[in-house]
């Protein structure tokens, strides 16, 4: 017997939200597409908003894509430097690398630098990393923070969300992760 890797979560509306965004698509925009923004996207966007307390949610197409949206809209300079956790996902690393700025794996205080410009917490498994202590840090030394909560949705950290409480959050909705919604991600700030 094989033991699967995941098992996705379905409601039992599933087929019918989807044939909804055929038909809907078919009708107003002349195509198939289900992976266009529509009402469904407009939903969530609302509910995650609302439901996290965010300045704003939207939605991407994956969590590589939110935190390279955050990585763009920080206007990353060329040989300046970003702190990440040594154990994260490849997306994080790869949207800095990007921007070819130095990645530094080693303690965020004693690695610290006039180049430095952000830090790229992250959360795993709806459990925390230590943010206060971070967010701390970031402030001390004007530097942005965008936290990696791509399995932290829905989890709270002093009772605010995790993904809302640095400058940027990036959530991911892949099946792998605790909240699945058939491949979107979102990003906050």
């Amino acid at each position: 017997m094989q033991i699967p890797f995941n098992r996705p979560y379905f409601t039992g509306n599933d087929l019918k939200y989807i044939e909804d965004r055929f038909i809907s698509a078919q009708k107003n925009e002349g195509n198939l597409y289900l992976s266009r923004d529509g009402k469904y996207t407009y939903k969530v966007q609302k509910f995650m908003k609302l439901r996290f307390e965010a300045k704003k949610a939207s939605l991407m197409t994956s969590g590589t894509s939110a935190l390279e949206l955050a990585r763009s809209a920080l206007d990353f300079k060329q040989g300046n430097e970003v702190i990440i956790p040594s154990d994260t996902f490849s997306s994080t690393v790869n949207a800095i690398l990007l921007a070819e700025a130095n990645i530094d794996l080693e303690a965020i205080r004693q690695k610290l630098t006039p180049k430095t410009e952000v830090i790229y917490p992250g959360h795993y498994a709806v459990v925390s990393c230590d943010i206060e202590q971070i967010v701390e840090i970031a402030e001390e030394h004007d530097l942005k923070l965008v936290e990696d909560a791509a399995q932290g949705v829905n989890a709270k950290y002093n009772n605010k969300y995790l993904g809302t409480i640095g400058d940027f959050g990036c959530y991911s909705f892949h099946e792998t992760k605790n909240c699945v919604c058939g491949g979107w991600r979102s990003s906050f700030n």
